[in-house]
């Protein structure tokens, strides 16, 4: 989608808003017409990702004070195509007027000069002086729709080129069409101390640029991507790769939920322990508040340890589970008929069970002597000694 969105506008080159001042020293004519702001500020150029050449030029304001047929009175704007294909004829001078030339080493291939009265599109010529007028040849037509130029040719656009522009004062009584800067401030000419270029505002990407343009004469350069060596291709690229390596890392990564199996690990010794201690009486936590990542895994890692402990367990309980039949088995002895024995008989248990009463107040052994009546029984019962 983003490279659908910046191929949609193959190039787009913001101007300053309000650098129509030329170097900084230049004024304008002081006549009311000139009075308007914007009316020689190129703020944008945009060059359409179409088989064909085809360019906008937004101004900062269009009026038309002198009713020109082509809908705009004030500015002359000159716009050169420099293609690196060796095959179209180039020539490094360009179209007498503004003073201003190309950077040393670049040749133009079209060049597109647009005034409130005409519209023509120029190829170079056997000399300088001689440049070809192919407007109809390219069938180009100029289009005004508020502030904004649009020109569209026949043109194949070229796949690696680079744009330089240049606006300034139409003059319709100059030879060329550009009105001439003088020292001193006029109703009808551009003044200024330092500037001799008749150049208002140059298409560049900074006031600086601009300024550094029209001292120095030579106009910056306004590159198309495919002349860039490539960069934008290998950013886009490297933009890509970083995108599908992000996707899969967080498309991968395990949610912090913990697994069905996990928490059946969690959940099994936790409620082994919770029976075992039910049989014994011992009071455990029930709290079922919710069990974090960190405590999931610590239970899960910790696994056997909870089947030791229940193991434990569960052998304590047999072991009380049996000394309570013991009990139950000696309380049945002491309510017995008087039968001899009873004392070998608790003995007898005592050793199977492998508990052995400690002290006196925990266990008492009863002697029962048969004097063959039923009487001389309740008095002859008594507490016997400890062995």
């Amino acid at each position: 989608m983003i490279a659908a969105l910046f191929f949609a506008l193959l190039l787009s080159v913001a101007d300053p808003v309000g650098d129509a001042v030329g170097n900084g020293d230049l004024r304008l004519p002081t006549a009311a017409v000139y009075r308007t702001p914007g009316i020689f500020d190129a703020q944008e150029i945009t060059v359409l990702d179409a088989d064909n050449f085809s360019f906008s030029i937004t101004m900062g304001k269009l009026n038309n004070p002198w009713n020109l047929p082509n809908g705009f009175s004030l500015p002359l704007i000159e716009i050169y195509l420099a293609s690196e294909d060796t095959d179209i004829p180039s020539q490094a001078e360009l179209l007498p007027g503004s003073g201003m030339r190309l950077p040393n080493g670049v040749r133009w291939n079209y060049a597109f000069k647009l005034t409130g009265e005409s519209f023509e599109v120029f190829t170079p010529g056997p000399n300088p002086e001689n440049t070809r007028d192919v407007t109809r040849k390219l069938a180009a037509r100029l289009v005004v729709e508020g502030n904004k130029l649009t020109i569209t040719t026949n043109l194949v656009r070229p796949k690696r080129y680079s744009l330089y522009g240049t606006v300034g004062s139409y003059d319709p009584f100059a030879e060329n069409g550009w009105r001439p800067v003088e020292t001193e401030a006029s109703a009808w000419a551009l003044s200024s101390p330092t500037q001799r270029v008749r150049a208002i505002d140059v298409l560049a990407d900074s006031l600086e640029a601009q300024q550094r343009a029209i001292d120095s004469g030579i106009l910056a350069e306004i590159r198309s991507p495919n002349s860039r060596g490539g960069w934008l291709l290998l950013m886009l690229a490297g933009i890509a790769i970083i995108g599908v390596g992000l996707f899969g890392r967080y498309r991968l990564k395990p949610t912090p939920a913990m697994s069905p199996d996990g928490a059946a690990a969690v959940a099994e010794p936790l409620e082994q322990s919770q029976a075992a201690a039910s049989d014994t009486n011992v009071p455990i936590d029930t709290d079922t508040s919710p069990i974090s990542l960190e405590t999931g895994r610590a239970e899960i890692d910790s696994q056997g340890d909870y089947h030791s402990e229940s193991q434990q367990t569960e052998s304590e309980a047999a072991e009380a589970s049996s000394l309570g039949d013991w009990l139950a088995e000696s309380s049945k002895s002491v309510e017995s008929d008087g039968k001899d024995g009873d004392d070998e008989s608790s003995e007898t248990m005592l050793s199977e069970t492998g508990n052995t009463p400690k002290t006196e107040e925990d266990h008492s052994s009863v002697s029962l002597t048969d004097n063959n009546t039923e009487d001389s029984l309740d008095q002859n019962v008594k507490p016997s000694e400890t062995s």
